[in-house]
């Protein structure tokens, strides 16, 4: 968010050792559309695209393992709490 070009995205992630995939919002127009307006915010999209749940604040192992269960259900298939 606070990066301003594609290479302060990427010397970050080296920093912080992040190997996974980050997009560069260069106009904040991801950031404004999920109105991700505190870090971190942590958007969960589900098979379809749709935004299952919107999480504004840290996510530990056990609270991302429980917005996640819904998501990576078998399609079709009701989630038990």
């Amino acid at each position: 968010v606070q990066e301003t070009s594609a290479p302060d995205v990427a010397a970050y992630a080296k920093t912080y050792g992040l190997t996974y995939p980050i997009g560069f919002d260069a106009t904040a127009a991801i950031f404004k559309t999920y109105q991700a307006y505190g870090l971190p915010t942590q958007i969960f999209i589900d098979r379809t695209g749709h935004v299952s749940s919107v999480y504004r604040g840290p996510v530990t192992i056990p609270l991302a393992e429980q917005l996640l269960k819904p998501i990576l259900a078998a399609p079709g298939a009701r989630s038990v709490p």
